[in-house]
């Protein structure tokens, strides 16, 4: 009918990917936009740890998320009526997954930190794991939602950006930052 697509036709695909690729695109820039705001705010000093830290937290993440949606999505994408049981048991790995990265995170911060604020800032972006494995990102594809991972993906940036345009102002408030990465891996989550 009308203005339906049907996932997995040729139309589907590429309406899927021009959406995917548009919520990227819009994502990107809020992150770039947040990056130079945070880099201006907070100077040199305060800015590396930041970076350090976000680095830090890509190498955790990867222990969360470990392949857990990829390996869900063709299950979903055959018989969406999985949807919920998959997300359930996905999710109830990824959260253990997550709360056993950050910990280990805030281990290797303390042991690893040459200064009390690195160790503090390094530690404070641990409570962004848990809240990113509460996101079903890619499984969503399954049943068909980019626009849904789309507009998750524009919101959680968004998110982000106000944070720091809000409560950023100077390397004062440096130990905000992981908060405010938190709330965007949470916004991106719902």
């Amino acid at each position: 009918p009308g203005g339906t697509v049907t996932v997995g036709t040729w139309r589907g695909t590429v309406k899927s990917f021009l959406t995917l690729l548009a919520g990227e695109g819009a994502a990107r820039a809020l992150g770039l936009l947040s990056v130079v705001l945070l880099a201006r705010a907070l100077g040199p000093h305060g800015f590396g740890p930041v970076v350090f830290a976000t680095s830090l937290l890509a190498w955790f993440w990867l222990v969360v998320d470990n392949g857990t949606q990829v390996a869900a999505t063709p299950d979903i994408a055959r018989d969406p009526a999985t949807f919920a049981p998959a997300v359930q048991r996905v999710l109830g790995l990824r959260i253990v997954l997550g709360l056993g990265a950050a910990a280990a995170l805030v281990l290797a911060a303390q042991l690893t930190s040459n200064t009390e604020t690195s160790a503090q800032v390094y530690s404070l972006f641990a409570i962004a794991l848990p809240f990113a494995a509460l996101n079903p990102r890619w499984m969503a594809l399954g049943v068909g939602e980019s626009r849904l991972l789309a507009l998750g993906n524009v919101s959680g940036q968004a998110a982000v950006l106000v944070g720091v345009v809000v409560l950023v102002h100077d390397d004062l408030d440096l130990t905000r930052v992981p908060f405010i990465v938190a709330a965007g891996e949470l916004t991106f989550a719902f």
